[in-house]
């Protein structure tokens, strides 16, 4: 299926910053997975005889492993596959709804966004893809009510002013455009924003690919995010990456404005450098789930 918008703004600089919102920028992580998107989960996909495990598996994905970040929809298919196979829920002995075509739909697609879910429920009246569809709305509506007055990690909005003094700054974030830009509306960051990204414009890297194209090189792009979808993004077209690590979230703003930056834009961001952050990247994120 075909990504439903394109970017498009003005070049002012010569240098781009790409930079993730949720649990990069704001500190909303939590409360989001925790209060809204599981709550959800459980529900819609009829988990409550397993709720335990539920939670479980969804903090997993979404917070606390190398899957950090990824798209809601990839979220929800890994969490399920994650959660028929938890030996505390195979002993429960279950059964759970055909996942097949929400497993296509999330192979399949390129823009994995509620419009393009919307159109696969109609065309095949799927009752997992209802469910998902049913679920997302759920999760907007509960977001909208529970995630009010959440601001900027400490140093984040300093430092992105400086970032859009110097540089075009491009949010791209797989959470829904109009839930991104009332955040950054709320926070006075979104007139430093050249444009806000969101779901309905690809993956992260088909959004820093579609920025890029026509004004910037590879070596004029930074990748600011808090999971490692952001660091494939940025290796994927080639630019750099700078980890604001979870859990140490003000230092990495920190040191992103004392150091990084200044390095970013001097040619000073090399190889080793870019070594040394990602290493220290990568312990903070397990890959493979405790239960296992």
């Amino acid at each position: 299926m075909p990504v439903d918008k394109k970017i498009s703004f003005i070049k002012r600089h010569a240098h781009m910053v790409a930079c993730d919102s949720d649990g990069c920028v704001f500190d909303v992580m939590d409360l989001k997975h925790k209060e809204c998107f599981c709550p959800a989960f459980i529900k819609h996909f009829r988990l409550q005889r397993c709720a335990r495990q539920a939670r479980e598996v969804w903090e997993f994905v979404n917070l606390y492993s190398r899957t950090r970040g990824c798209n809601r929809f990839k979220a929800a298919g890994l969490a399920l596959e994650f959660l028929a196979a938890h030996p505390d829920v195979r002993a429960l002995d279950m059964h759970f709804m055909d996942f097949g075509a929400l497993r296509h739909f999330v192979a399949a697609t390129d823009a994995l966004g509620e419009p393009a879910l919307a159109r696969a429920v109609e065309e095949t009246d799927d009752p997992a893809l209802r469910a998902m569809l049913d679920w997302t709305r759920e999760v907007n509506a509960a977001v909208a009510a529970m995630c009010q007055g959440l601001g900027p990690f400490a140093g984040a909005a300093g430092a992105l002013r400086t970032v859009s003094a110097q540089a075009d700054l491009v949010v791209v974030s797989q959470a829904p455009r109009a839930t991104l830009i009332g955040e950054w509306t709320h926070a006075g960051l979104d007139s430093g924003a050249a444009f806000i990204a969101g779901q309905e414009f690809g993956s992260k890297a088909a959004q820093i690919r579609q920025a890029m194209e026509g004004r910037y090189t590879a070596e004029q792009v930074l990748v600011l995010g808090d999971a490692p979808g952001d660091q494939e993004a940025a290796e994927s077209v080639g630019a750099r990456f700078f980890p604001i690590t979870p859990g140490d979230e003000t230092a990495s703003w920190r040191s992103f404005a004392g150091e990084g930056f200044p390095r970013f834009l001097s040619g000073g961001f090399g190889v080793t450098y870019q070594h040394e952050l990602n290493a220290s990247f990568s312990a903070a994120l397990p890959s493979s789930p405790p239960w296992l």
